[in-house]
């Protein structure tokens, strides 16, 4: 290898000479390789040597040593070259042997597929006639899958080709051997015998099956379909034709029975001949709803086109309806039988052919919902709570038609969208429903509901006037089932809302008449519950106060009537301290019996109507008890007069007034007491509707104060002496709010029975009031004493006596209060003083009366 002239075929010859040398060819190289690369690592390291030893300054060093080894490094370079060249000579048939061997490997894989393509086409070829479809199912599976295999990849080779043509024809055969069997099976001539009918019942539902799944899918749908449409309902089809008298929509019926009969013959006979898998039944239904909805939409047109300007409208209405709902329960009965299979798949209903007349749909079913009301109208009104017939829960007063009412519109509306395709515009239809719906609420208001309205003057033409329990019954029975309609009819709008999701507002629109009915009716059965069964328990309270000796009043605890309202409201814990009681005599007491408030909160359903109702007792009884308190202290006219005989105050003094003050303050305080702790029996019974929640309660006891605050003000000013003119007023202005209104301030002076002496009244006057409102009319702006203050407003107008007018009109400033009368001449209407009048006062302000 030192020599210059080596010449490297030599040795390798004799390296590969061997029948190994070619699988040591990878460690010669590699060798050779390694070897080059050790020699380069030493030529770099000798160079960097000889570079430091120049760097020294060493010029000694023998180059010869290092140009010989460059020399020998680029010879063995040269000899590597020219061995690689020589392996690539010898190893480049290598690879085309591979190729060889592999299209030799291909070639017999091939030969063997076409062995055995030909062996199973001869093998299902000579069995067919024998009908022996699960032996030669394997073969023919496997015939289908090489042929499909050479189809795709050597169709253009001739003999195979041809081959798969014969497989072809064989395949067409069997086809041909199935149907005929199926068609001997449905002529009755397959079997003779039990034992051959269970053989051909494996035979076909087992052996078919695999030889249809081995072929295309289409092959086993085309079977299916051909059975069904040429065997199994070809009958019917010729029966009922399109064109036929048989295919009427007066036969639809007929139809329908023949494909029931159909179809329990095939499963009774012949379900066993079909593998389970491929639903044979479910497949018939599924064919006769896709032929009788191309039928029945032909037979609509034709029948029911114009039927708007038919003289027959009637019978054809009927005619369709009978149609609609026969085809209603053969798709129930259909549902049941297949487990709602169509649905889930998704099939088109037959139901929805009549579609295009769903106006005829609708229409009919006003006489559906009229039938209801009548119905409705015979029924009692009360719940049957024994018998479980309730809407809800047993403690529900609540109409049980108004329920069914709901129920049976749902059900229209269920029945209606089974009439559609999912395909069909709803939105239209829904508006028709919603105002289909809409008419007959307010049918059901006026003929269910209206007539137990006892403000409702129909309601009270009778001489008889119901007992108290019955009118509590009723009127709540009216205001839940009102709530219930009202709210129902939210939970509709947004169920409606689904099918269309932009048009909520219209929905609500379509509905607004209906549920402004039901709140007219809520509004009236709370007033009715006021008016019929609490204000007449509360007269009796207010006869006793009026009956009360008031001028000889003797200060105790609590006055008699105080005690009459407790027990009519239900809060009568004080019975036992009657020695503290004064008033009127125990022959006039009060006989309460069963709390009727109690009573109320019980029947009613929610508990904002218990609330509501509370409020406008708490209205009520401020109100009458601010009433009873002017009417036992106004004064009467004429005002101030010259004739000193003549009586224009009610008492002879304050001191008498006073009196009176401190037992009302004691009243009105134990007034506030009952009225804040009333509401806590509210939840005591299980049927009441009233619930823990605190919330409630603090707004009724906020109501409570706001109403009757101003009242212990008013009682509290009747108190106060009017000795100190100027504790007097900072008094008046702090009791009243800032109000410095003189007619009231005038007012409060001749309810506390002060003398119509002028000098003590411009004392009291004094320079008036600088700020605060001219406007308000402090508690007489409550309906109850608004006309008495009114009165007494414009008669200080009318006083005669020149230096009284002088003080009323110069330093009081007293405007009169205009009233408006009526048509009727039955109510007025008080006006408050106009802006600019009290914009005047404000600005004017009062000046002492010089005498």
């Amino acid at each position: 290898m030192d020599s210059i002239e080596y010449d490297p075929l030599e040795d390798l010859t004799e390296i590969l000479s061997t029948s190994d040398a070619i699988d040591q060819l990878d460690d010669l190289i590699d060798g050779l390789q390694s070897y080059k690369k050790t020699l380069g690592e030493q030529i770099n390291i000798t160079s960097i040597a000889c570079v430091k030893e120049t760097e020294k300054g060493n010029n000694n060093i023998d180059f010869s040593i290092i140009d010989e080894m460059v020399s020998t490094y680029n010879d063995y370079i040269d000899r590597s070259e020219t061995t690689q060249s020589a392996i690539s000579l010898l190893t480049q048939d290598i690879s085309t042997l591979d190729r060889a061997k592999k299209n030799i490997t291909q070639s017999i894989n091939i030969f063997s597929n076409l062995q055995a393509l030909c062996d199973s086409y001869v093998f299902c070829n000579k069995y067919l006639p024998t009908l022996k479809f699960i032996e030669i199912s394997k073969k023919y599976s496997l015939m289908c899958t090489l042929s499909e295999f050479f189809s795709k990849e050597y169709k253009s080779v001739d003999e195979i080709n041809n081959l798969l043509k014969l497989v072809q024809v064989l395949k067409n055969n069997t086809i041909a051997s199935i149907k005929k069997c199926y068609v001997n099976l449905f002529n009755g001539e397959l079997s003779s015998s039990a034992e051959e009918e269970a053989v051909n019942q494996q035979e076909l539902s087992v052996g078919v099956s695999k030889i249809l799944d081995a072929d295309r899918p289409s092959v086993k749908a085309d079977m299916i379909y051909w059975i069904i449409d040429s065997k199994v309902l070809y009958e019917l089809k010729e029966v009922f034709q399109v064109d036929d008298e048989a295919s009427s929509l007066e036969n639809l019926s007929r139809r329908f029975v023949f494909f029931k009969k159909v179809l329990n013959n095939f499963q009774a006979k012949y379900a066993n001949y079909f593998p389970k898998e491929w639903a044979m039944a479910y497949q018939i239904t599924k064919e006769f709803y896709s032929l009788t909805r191309k039928d029945l939409r032909i037979i609509l047109k034709r029948e029911l086109s114009g039927v708007g300007g038919s003289n027959n409208i009637g019978n054809v209405t009927t005619l369709f309806m009978e149609s609609l709902q026969t085809t209603m329960d053969f798709e129930k009965y259909i549902k049941v039988k297949f487990s709602n299979r169509l649905i889930k798949d998704k099939i088109p209903t037959i139901s929805s052919c009549f579609e295009p007349f769903i106006t005829i749909w609708i229409n009919n079913q006003n006489v559906t919902i009229k039938q209801k009301i009548i119905k409705y109208m015979s029924e009692p009104k009360l719940p049957d709570v024994s018998s479980g017939n309730n809407s809800t829960d047993g403690n529900t007063l609540i109409i049980p038609s108004s329920a069914d009412l709901f129920r049976t519109y749902r059900f229209i509306l269920q029945q209606t969208f089974q009439l559609l395709d999912e395909n069909s515009n709803k939105e239209q239809l829904i508006f028709d429903l919603a105002s289909f719906f809409q008419r007959w609420l307010i049918e059901y208001t006026e003929k269910i509901l209206s007539p137990i309205n006892f403000l409702n003057p129909a309601v009270n033409t009778s001489d008889s006037s119901p007992d108290k329990k019955s009118i509590i019954k009723y009127t709540v029975l009216l205001i839940n089932t009102s709530d219930y309609c009202s709210t129902t009819i939210d939970e509709l709008v947004q169920k409606l809302s689904e099918y269309v999701p932009n048009s909520i507002e219209k929905l609500e629109t379509i509905f607004a008449k209906a549920k402004d009915k039901n709140s007219v009716l809520i509004a009236n059965g709370l007033q009715t519950l006021m008016s019929k069964v609490v204000v007449p328990d509360l007269q009796f309270v207010w006869r006793e106060f009026s009956n009360m000796d008031w001028a000889n009043i003797t200060i105790e605890d609590y006055s008699r009537y105080m005690i009459s309202l407790q027990k009519i409201l239900g809060n009568d814990n004080n019975n036992n301290n009657n020695n503290n009681v004064k008033g009127s005599s125990g022959n006039n007491s009060v006989s309460i019996g069963e709390n009727p408030l109690i009573q109320i909160v019980n029947y009613f359903n929610k508990d904002i109507y218990v609330w509501n109702l509370w409020n406008r007792i708490i209205t009520h009884i401020c109100d009458s008890f601010l009433f009873n308190i002017v009417k036992i202290l106004e004064p009467s006219a004429p005002f101030a007069p010259s004739d000193p005989s003549i009586k224009s105050i009610k008492f002879k003094n304050e001191a008498v007034v006073i009196n009176i003050g401190e037992q009302l303050l004691l009243d009105a305080e134990l007034l506030k007491k009952t009225l804040h702790s009333i509401p806590n029996s509210f939840g005591n019974s299980a049927s009441s509707p009233i619930t823990s929640s605190s919330s409630a309660k603090k707004r009724a006891d906020s109501y409570v104060d706001s109403s009757l605050d101003p009242i212990i003000n008013f009682i509290k000013l009747l108190i106060a002496p009017a000795d100190n003119p100027k504790v007097y007023q900072e008094l008046f202005l702090r009791l009243t709010n800032n109000c410095i209104n003189p007619a009231v301030w005038s007012y409060i002076l001749c309810l506390k029975s002060v003398a119509w002496n002028l000098d003590k009244w411009v004392l009291l006057w004094g320079n008036g009031f600088q700020k605060g409102n001219i406007s308000d009319w402090f508690v007489f702006s409550r309906p109850t004493v608004s006309s008495h203050f009114v009165y007494f407003n414009n008669q200080l107008l009318n006083i005669t006596d020149p230096k009284w007018k002088k003080f009323i009109n110069g330093s009081l400033r007293v405007i009169p209060i205009k009233t408006r009368v009526s048509s009727n001449n039955s109510t007025r209407n008080i006006a408050s003083p106009t802006l600019q009048q009290q914009s005047n006062l404000q600005k004017l302000g009062s000046r002492l009366f010089n005498r």
